[in-house]
């Protein structure tokens, strides 16, 4: 939550009032993937976080924070449809296989 504080326009407005209502949505582990990697979270990504809040998970978040490239254009665009598709193991596939989707790093 410090880098929220210090850097409030990191989120969208509509973003901000869902956490603004449901604080406890960005779990410990995912702040301190957001402190590490603050533009990881481009308009699109939030925009789908807005509709799928728990999307998500500590195991997610851990991949991320190692690979914060591997959400691609088509990537979020399946999440916002499928919000649960990454499970622990999905994510391990994804974190082995980085190019299973097009490299396209969503920069929109």
């Amino acid at each position: 939550m410090d880098y929220i504080d210090h850097n409030p326009t990191v989120f969208t407005t509509s973003a901000m009032d869902y956490i603004d209502h449901n604080p406890t949505v960005f779990t410990t582990s995912a702040m301190d993937n957001i402190d590490h990697n603050p533009t990881v979270f481009t308009t699109s990504a939030m925009d789908n976080i807005d509709h799928n809040p728990t999307v998500f998970t500590t195991s997610a978040m851990d991949n991320i924070d190692h690979n914060p490239t591997v959400f691609t254009t088509s990537a979020m665009d399946n999440i916002d449809h499928n919000p649960t598709v990454f499970t622990t193991s999905a994510m391990d596939y994804i974190d082995h296989n980085p190019l299973c989707s097009p490299p396209q790093p969503w920069t929109t």
